[in-house]
């Protein structure tokens, strides 16, 4: 066998074992990117699932750690979530790497509070706030009642829900504790000492 022929059938044994080596690895899916997904937690045979905003599909939830697992597991179905996560095509699992935040379903109403106010959370991120009328709070009256307008996120702790509340004037950190499906509380916090402020008592 020349020189030629020599170096010819080793390249091809080094290219034959590098093949083989490499096809286990070509058959595995190449790693997305981690990208914000939002949606609703729902269930999805037996298993926690997200209905995904922008596709309106449905995908099986999994977790970077335990910890994200503690605090998603918290949710209710017919909540939302924001995160940064990893969607897989191959097996429609989507995983969250980290919360952005949360919005409760059992939040969203009408609220009558012990403090002489008025609160409506509007949706998962806005909330209207104004002075309780002789009796009761008139929310069909929202707008005539110069009705405070406020943003507000919700992210889970140990104990409850932590809340961050503001508007164009001012910010507020509070903890929402959900003591029933129509009595809440919700505890204001001074940001300097961490001291709370004042805990109101919403009804619905």
């Amino acid at each position: 066998m020349g020189l030629t022929s020599i170096l010819d059938h080793g390249f091809c044994e080094v290219m034959k074992s590098l093949y083989h080596f490499l096809i286990p690895f070509l058959l595995i899916p190449t790693a997305a990117l981690a990208a914000d997904y939002e949606g609703i937690v729902t269930k999805y045979k037996s298993k926690l699932a997200l209905l995904e905003s922008k596709s309106q599909k449905k995908m099986t939830i999994i977790f970077k750690n335990i910890e994200i697992e503690s605090q998603v597991r918290k949710l209710a179905p017919g909540d939302y979530i924001s995160f940064e996560g990893v969607r897989s095509s191959i097996d429609q699992t989507i995983r969250i790497e980290s919360l952005n935040f949360v919005g409760l379903k059992s939040i969203v109403g009408k609220w009558t509070g012990n403090d002489g106010f008025c609160y409506e959370f509007a949706n998962f991120n806005e909330m209207y706030v104004f002075i309780q009328g002789k009796t009761k709070c008139d929310f069909a009256k929202r707008a005539e009642l110069n009705a405070r307008y406020l943003t507000y996120t919700i992210n889970p702790t140990t104990s409850g829900w932590l809340a961050l509340i503001s508007d164009d004037t001012a910010s507020y950190a509070g903890e929402i504790l959900l003591k029933s499906p129509v009595t809440a509380s919700l505890s204001l916090y001074d940001s300097d000492s961490g001291d709370i402020l004042k805990t109101i008592i919403l009804k619905k």
